[in-house]
């Protein structure tokens, strides 16, 4: 960094859009093509022209030696804004954050002279029935039911689409030995009310959820294949593996199990339910 650049106050700040990713360097840097100092026509200035723009972590990441969190979070087509750091000569651009908005076309690259400002790859905004055209930028799971200006509640006509899946394909009527009955795997309590769901999305729809809606409170951690763990408001915890589960212990490994709730006998004692099924050999389940 240049010291000297650091001691003027000839910053100037801008916005602009996201179009190459690909850091040769693997900083996090990206191209961007500012507003009001890039053209929009592509044959004046091809994206590999751009000047490479450094993000600027959160203060919780060391952003040294490996120490931090990766700033790789923009892709082609996200709106950010931040400042240069050689004011008008604009060729040490600085990203402050990203600008979340609700788009309304679609990338369109076909004609050079009106390509910029876009997703060279046309991807995104998405317009898929996940996550479409006219819709805010934030995740449907962070913005399901809302107050109106009026306070009046809102929700949404349909569940998101994540939510609505899990509860498709719930695991139901597994039965139990001797006769004790069936389990099922419970539906997820999802019912997150704006601006309480914090949600993180990847590119390929690995989801964090931690929602702060009263009364509704979960944790929720969903790897693309379908494979979760989720904790309820009252604590419950299901977690949910869709192929096959690995687990080694280099130490002890103690269970309690305690049902703190009397249950209809009069019990206190609780009850570990094993079953184990594989398609066309014996089945063997277990209560102990």
């Amino acid at each position: 960094m240049n010291h000297e650049l650091a001691r003027s106050n000839n910053f100037v700040w801008w916005q602009g859009v996201v179009e190459d990713r690909k850091d040769p360097e693997r900083l996090g840097r990206c191209r961007v093509r500012v507003f009001g100092f890039h053209d929009k026509d592509k044959n004046e200035i091809p994206t590999g022209e751009l000047p490479w723009a450094s993000p600027v972590a959160p203060v919780d990441s060391a952003s040294i030696s490996g120490i931090g969190s990766t700033p790789v979070g923009p892709v082609p087509g996200t709106h950010v804004f931040g400042f240069f750091r050689d004011g008008e000569n604009a060729q040490m651009p600085v990203i402050m954050g990203t600008i979340p908005g609700i788009p309304e076309d679609a990338a369109d690259t076909s004609d050079p002279e009106k390509a910029g400002y876009q997703d060279p790859d046309e991807k995104y905004p998405l317009d898929e029935d996940d996550h479409g055209l006219e819709e805010s930028d934030l995740s449907r799971l962070s913005r399901y039911r809302w107050d109106d200006e009026d306070g009046a509640e809102q929700k949404e006509d349909e569940l998101p689409p994540l939510v609505q899946e899990k509860l498709d394909n719930r695991v139901k009527d597994v039965p139990i030995a001797n006769g004790h009955g069936l389990i099922s795997e419970p539906p997820t309590p999802f019912d997150a009310k704006y601006p309480y769901n914090h949600v993180a999305t990847t590119e390929s729809g690995h989801i964090i959820e931690r929602d702060d809606t009263a009364g509704k409170e979960r944790t929720h951690d969903y790897h693309r294949s379908g494979t979760f763990t989720e904790i309820h408001p009252f604590g419950t915890k299901v977690a949910k593996i869709v192929r096959d589960n690995y687990e080694f212990v280099l130490g002890d490994n103690y269970i309690n199990i305690k049902k703190l709730i009397p249950s209809d006998t009069g019990s206190l004692g609780g009850n570990l339910f094993v079953n184990i099924e594989e398609i066309g050999r014996a089945s063997c389940r277990e209560r102990v």
